[in-house]
Formats: C-alpha cells, sequence, structure tokens
C-alpha cells in the first residue's frame, strides 16, 4: 500500500530527513550553532559580570585601606584614659574622637581640656573593654557579647549608642528575671519597662521558672509591680 503526501507535508517531511542527515554528518557544528541575537546577549552579560567583578575588587581593597587596625594597636597615640565604674582594673586608653563619632552623649562628657573620664555603667575592666572594642569596631566575639550583654545595654541606652542597642535586643533574653533586677538596680527605665511588659505577657513561663522564687523574696517591690502589670494587661485583654 503506497502512502501520499500533500505538496505542503512533502516539503515539510523533505526538510526535515535533509536537517538529520546534517545533524548526522557534523552534529558539533549544527549543536553549538547560536543565533547571533543569543551570542550577542550571552557577551553583554559576560561583560558585565567581569566588570561587577572588578567593581567588587575595588571596594574590597578601598575597605582594607579604611580598616582599622587591631583595637590594641591604635591605642598608643590615644588621647584619653576610660576608667571603669567601680575602679576595678586599670582604665583604659582611647581617643576622644571615636567616642565622640559614636555617641554624641560621649562626646559631650569628653571635653578638651579632659584626660580621663568614668563610665559607671561599666563596673569592671572586661565590661569596658567589651564597650570600647564595639565602640571601634563595631562588633564583638558572640562569647564575650553574651557576657556582657546587661552592661552593654546599660551603656547602649544611656550613650544612645542606636546599633548596639539594637544587637543587644536581639540577643536579650527578657524571661530572665536577672534583667528585671539589673534594670532596677540601675535605675534603667527603659530596660525595666521593656522586661516588665515581658513578663506580663509571658507571666506563666517567667513565674514558674527556678529563679523566680528567690527573685521574689529578694525583690518583693518588683513581684508586685509585675502583679499589678500582669493585671492590668488582664483587663485590657478582655475588653478586647
Amino acid at each position: 500500500m503506497a502512502y501520499r503526501f500533500c505538496s505542503v507535508c512533502h516539503d515539510q517531511h523533505l526538510q526535515q530527513s535533509l536537517s538529520d542527515s546534517v545533524t548526522m554528518q557534523y552534529p558539533s557544528t549544527v549543536m553549538t550553532r547560536q543565533p547571533a541575537h543569543l551570542t550577542s546577549t550571552l557577551k553583554d552579560v559576560l561583560g558585565w559580570v567581569l566588570e561587577s567583578d572588578k567593581e567588587v575588587k575595588a571596594q574590597t581593597e578601598k575597605l582594607k585601606f579604611l580598616a582599622w587596625p587591631a583595637y590594641g594597636d591604635v591605642l598608643a597615640c590615644s588621647d584619653l584614659l576610660v576608667h571603669p565604674g567601680d575602679n576595678i582594673g586599670p582604665p583604659i586608653r582611647a581617643h576622644k574622637i571615636i567616642l565622640a563619632t559614636r555617641s554624641k552623649i560621649l562626646d559631650t562628657i569628653t571635653p578638651d581640656s579632659s584626660q580621663s573620664i568614668t563610665l559607671p555603667e561599666m563596673t569592671n575592666h572586661e565590661e569596658l573593654e567589651s564597650l570600647l572594642e564595639f565602640l571601634y569596631h563595631g562588633q564583638l566575639p558572640e562569647e564575650r557579647f553574651s557576657k556582657n550583654i546587661y552592661s552593654l545595654t546599660l551603656a547602649a541606652q544611656k550613650y544612645k549608642i542606636a546599633y548596639l542597642e539594637e544587637l543587644c535586643g536581639r540577643h536579650l533574653n527578657l524571661s530572665n528575671v536577672d534583667v528585671l533586677e539589673l534594670a532596677d538596680s540601675r535605675a534603667s527605665k527603659r530596660l525595666k519597662m521593656n522586661a516588665l511588659e515581658y513578663i506580663a505577657e509571658h507571666k506563666s513561663e517567667v513565674v514558674s521558672s527556678n529563679k523566680f522564687d528567690t527573685f521574689a523574696m529578694k525583690h518583693p517591690h518588683l513581684c508586685l509591680q509585675i502583679l499589678k502589670d500582669s493585671l492590668f494587661k488582664s483587663g485590657l485583654d478582655g475588653r478586647q
């Protein structure tokens, strides 16, 4: 039985046969050939990638040039002695210009005529060193940050160091009643308010913690404040 093709189908069949024949004889030529517009686009993309890479390398070199040396290496030309609040440990050398640029409040307490200042929130040498290192480099090792989180929080709030306060807020465990105790003893209204608000919202979790009984015996006035805030919040929730 013979098959018949219309003229259109015959032409399409012939073109496909020729194409298959060329592909079999010259596979590499056919497979690697790209449309002109696609080749142009790939060249443009490659050029953009190479140019971006050059810009990144240039910016990296610039940052290396502008970067501060290690914290301890810049203290030789310092013009200020910073003392911890309780004078536990030696003072630390620093630069007035660094403290002034990091905090307007620190700028006001480091006049040109003064050669030393005391930061009462930093109760010992280690806390003070952690704060100054952060002011110089904008970061601290995780272990030191966590260890000195309370004093760093108080310093950030008092001296209005917004970036440090933001980082402390991420690390601070407000469910720990030690935070409330610290805020009360250091008269930090903002930290105390934040801790009370958190405890009022998570009172079951906080009151059932192992530390709360000891905390309640030492600070009955704070327990009364927690009770008042919890009742007030419950009343507001009941009205909604």
